[in-house]
């Protein structure tokens, strides 16, 4: 039996969520598996080969003492998660987990303390709290985060599989001395089908209000989390330096960088706003966009890599990046020729190119896209996860 602990396991809530129902999915055709979470899923709990131990905390909790970042329920889920895990760790021999909740990362030093041998794995969205560490000028929280970060990188040096999600991050994971052999490169991935099709962008632009004409306007699409990790004032500064009036800028989001984006469109009628919806209506935001806005701070290299790019190109969009040049998704943008690829410092740049965008340059980046689809698709991804594992429970 395989024990599975991940708070997000709902594919129509996060893209998190979309990646774990999948894992879990693939792994239960040859495991039984005991999964611990927070979230429900009809697909898993249908599945008989899996059986789930809910984890939950009380919604006022939830809702009433959010302090902004809802940091009372994060430490209270991971710790009933924690208390969970370590109560069922006994009864198997191997274990993979996620890095939600955030303090589910130092289970392995739970388990030597409770002299418990099972085997720990675990697959890697997000690094914290070097994320925190990095992109935070709270003096006091960063004190903090220095001090976490001695715990969890002796807790990663005992994992028997690490899954990185980067190549970025893989490299920083080899910083913290994990040996080669136990890291294992498994990107993200999205299997979602979609035919572009004029009348379908023009019917879904037209639902949120956005006046879009075809073969004139080219649409900019930024979609998912408008927070303080996605570079937002930066991209915002670019677009004020075009002069390109064909252009439409798309931000359908969430997120505490909502208010300077609303009031920058208040000065340029190029700039919509919508609210953010659910992971399953995303079709109806991806089939809006020509081009998607992937945008990440320097600071953020090797932690975190953003799912919206695998969603985008799915759905034929080319990638406008800015980050570090090092980053994964600027790797496998320039390997495919999947977009274009700027950093922080080109500003002037990337300004540059989005005033002299074609129509027919953009039609060549959807043919690599098309051309190829296996290099951000689900099967290389879920056999090395699956291989891995596999012949570990064997």
């Amino acid at each position: 039996m395989l024990l599975i602990v991940t708070q997000l396991i709902d594919s129509n809530s996060s893209s998190t969520g979309y990646y774990w129902e999948r894992i879990i999915k693939t792994l239960s055709k040859d495991n039984k598996i005991l999964l611990i979470t927070s979230e429900r899923s009809e697909i898993l709990e249908s599945n008989k080969n899996i059986k789930v131990i809910q984890a939950n905390i009380s919604q006022y909790l939830k809702n009433h003492f959010n302090f902004g970042i809802g940091f009372l329920y994060k430490i209270l889920i991971s710790i009933l998660m924690l208390h969970y895990s370590i109560k069922f760790s006994r009864k198997v021999q191997n274990i993979l987990i996620g890095t939600n909740p955030f303090l589910i990362s130092l289970l392995p030093i739970f388990l030597k303390f409770f002299f418990i041998k099972a085997k720990v794995n675990i697959i890697i969205f997000d690094l914290f709290p070097e994320n925190l560490l990095h992109t935070s000028k709270n003096f006091f929280l960063r004190i903090f985060c220095n001090f976490l970060k001695i715990f969890f990188d002796i807790s990663y040096r005992q994992f028997d599989k690490v899954f990185s999600i980067g190549r970025d991050m893989s490299k920083v994971l080899e910083e913290k001395k994990i040996k080669n052999n136990r890291i294992i490169y498994t990107p993200n991935w999205c299997d979602d089908d979609y035919n572009f099709d004029y009348s379908i962008q023009k019917n879904c632009l037209s639902a949120l209000d956005v006046n879009f004409k075809p073969n004139k306007n080219i649409v900019l699409l930024f979609f998912g989390n408008l927070g303080r990790f996605q570079n937002i004032d930066l991209l915002l500064d670019i677009i004020s330096n075009t002069k390109n009036k064909n252009l439409i800028f798309l931000f359908v989001g969430n997120g505490e960088k909502r208010n300077i984006i609303k009031e920058a469109s208040l000065n340029d009628k190029r700039i919509y706003l919508k609210k953010g919806v659910d992971l399953s209506k995303r079709s109806n935001i991806l089939a809006c966009g020509d081009i998607s806005l992937v945008t990440l701070p320097d600071e953020m290299l090797g932690f975190a890599v953003p799912s919206k790019s695998y969603f985008s190109l799915a759905y034929g969009m080319p990638l406008f990046t800015i980050m570090n040049k090092m980053s994964e998704i600027t790797l496998l943008v320039e390997e495919n020729n999947f977009g274009w690829c700027f950093s922080s410092e080109q500003k002037i740049e990337a300004a540059n190119l989005l005033d002299n965008l074609s129509i027919e340059e953009i039609k060549q980046k959807k043919d690599s896209i098309l051309r190829n689809k296996t290099k951000f698709s689900s099967f290389k991804t879920l056999n090395l996860i699956k291989n891995n594992l596999v012949n570990e429970i064997e």
